[in-house]
């Protein structure tokens, strides 16, 4: 598998589609942790992960708070955002927090993959400035 040793935090509230992204990155070898909510995800599991997906609409929060709050646990962890439909301030916010890309649902698979592939590279590349 191409993807053994990187893992991927998940934090989505569709149960459908928690499992559905759960079983694609498993498929191509990803180690996943897959929560409903942030207060789900325990506080020190971010550190040692290769990055993050996130609903932007969740169950009572914002997937682009719920980042912070991540980041701020445990540094640069490049994010994933997937949203039903985005707009310009979305997209906006998305581009503020560096995020690898901001997925509109339904995405395709080869979509989501190709921008994990973003996310680990961004995450190998040290920071400029």
């Amino acid at each position: 598998m191409p993807y053994s040793g990187f893992r991927i935090i998940v934090v989505e509230d569709d149960p459908g589609m928690r499992g559905s992204l759960e079983f694609l990155l498993e498929a191509h070898g990803f180690a996943v942790a897959a929560f409903a909510a942030l207060d789900h995800v325990p506080e020190d599991l971010v550190q040692g992960w290769s990055c993050a997906i996130l609903d932007v609409h969740l169950a009572g929060a914002n997937g682009m708070a719920v980042y912070e709050v991540l980041r701020a646990r445990g540094g640069a962890l490049p994010a994933i955002f997937i949203t039903g439909q985005a707009d310009e301030a979305m997209r906006f916010h998305a581009r503020r927090l560096k995020a690898v890309a901001l997925l509109e649902k339904p995405f395709s698979d080869d979509a989501l993959l190709e921008a994990v592939g973003r996310a680990l590279a961004a995450a190998a590349t040290p920071a400029a400035g």
